[in-house]
């Protein structure tokens, strides 16, 4: 009997250690990232706003497997899909859609709105205001391309 509580209480221990540790990672800031090094240019990522650097977090996560890292549509996944990500670095094309549309796809999925069913929908993964952050990079990705400044890496978790 001591064995078995011993047993449930060790139990119990390391499954409340693995939530906090869960906890931990979901609550890291997003003004946690200084800056990244990329072609020996050094970028502050705070020069974003904080709603850019959710975006951009967010993105990193969910899109930039198909949409690659700079949103050329060139992600790791993009060579098995047809048809190909949208490239976000065509500012005319991006200046022709409202944030409400973008918004609109990242909720509903391709299928959603009548375009690619292989663009999952993120209704119940992301929150209005994650996908509206989300949109907000997007733009600022479109508007980067055009200043042809330097790619932001990104954001690597160090632990």
């Amino acid at each position: 009997m001591r064995i078995l509580k011993l047993g449930i209480g060790l139990l119990f221990f390391v499954s409340c250690r693995q939530s906090q540790n869960i906890r931990q990672e979901q609550t890291t800031p997003a003004d946690t990232l200084i800056s990244a090094q990329v072609e020996s240019k050094k970028i502050n990522l705070l020069d974003l706003s904080y709603s850019q650097r959710k975006g951009k977090l967010l993105y990193d996560k969910y899109c930039a497997v198909c949409h690659g890292l700079e949103g050329k549509g060139d992600g790791f996944n993009a060579y098995n899909l047809d048809p190909k990500p949208k490239d976000f670095n065509d500012a005319d094309y991006l200046e022709s859609i409202t944030d409400a549309w973008l918004v609109e796809v990242i909720t509903q999925g391709g299928r959603g709105v009548k375009r690619s069913v292989l663009m999952p929908a993120y209704e119940n993964t992301l929150t209005r205001e994650a996908s509206e952050d989300i949109v907000k990079y997007l733009r600022f990705l479109a508007k980067k391309e055009q200043s042809n400044s330097s790619f932001i890496e990104p954001h690597r978790d160090p632990f």
